[in-house]
């Protein structure tokens, strides 16, 4: 499913993050159901984490379920092509390159920062002062929408 001919790309690219949204909706459903009757700020029962794990769990199972990109062959009979992985000092020697040839690129930095601060800011230490535990939930189901 994750190799797709070049003119279907933009439907894989789609259905992977629908995928991954409905993930995280059913994430969020399982604590809202499981302290629905809790009206209190608190934390979440044991009953919650063991859903989650099951659903971790699970998707580690169906993991080992993906076939290996070498033995697949396409509907109109191509390969998929196997890229080498790069080594870390490639990796490095690359950002330097970059660093050098645009340097602008570290204006992102700060902007790359403040959007990974901003999710668990909100979603913990926000959400916990103001709300209790059924409407956090409630509200982590609509934040993927």
């Amino acid at each position: 499913m994750s190799l797709p001919l070049e003119k279907d790309k933009g439907r894989y690219i789609s259905m992977f993050y629908g995928f991954q949204f409905t993930g995280s909706v059913i994430g969020a459903v399982i604590p809202t159901v499981e302290n629905y009757s809790v009206k209190t700020a608190g934390t979440v029962n044991d009953g919650t984490y063991i859903g989650l794990f099951i659903l971790m769990f699970s998707g580690s199972i169906v993991a080992l379920l993906v076939a290996n990109p070498a033995t697949i062959i396409r509907k109109d009979g191509s390969r998929v092509m196997i890229l080498r992985e790069s080594t870390f000092v490639e990796e490095v020697k690359n950002v330097a390159l970059t660093l050098q040839t645009e340097p602008l690129i570290v204006l992102f930095f700060p902007f790359a920062f403040t959007g990974l601060w901003y999710i668990p800011y909100q979603s913990n230490d926000f959400n916990a002062y103001f709300f209790d535990l059924r409407t956090r939930g409630f509200a982590s189901i609509w934040y993927n929408f």
